[in-house]
């Protein structure tokens, strides 16, 4: 789950009745979109092969903050 919506490489936005998401307190909050985060700074290399990491299906939520 992250808030910052242009660090999306991919983005499919998504209805507010698709995706309620329950938190700890009891608050109901709803993803915006979802979608695939590049991880550029972080590459791997195994057998001298570069890879791009990515997080992929993330949850894009307007109304979250992070501390």
């Amino acid at each position: 789950m992250i808030n910052r919506r242009e660090w999306f490489e991919i983005f499919q936005p998504i209805s507010k009745e698709d995706m309620p998401i329950a938190l700890g307190n009891g608050q109901v909050i709803y993803a915006a979109g979802r979608g695939n985060i590049r991880i550029i700074k972080n590459k791997t290399i195994i057998k001298n092969k570069r890879f791009d990491n990515t997080l992929m299906h993330c949850l894009f939520l307007i109304s979250i903050k992070f501390v």
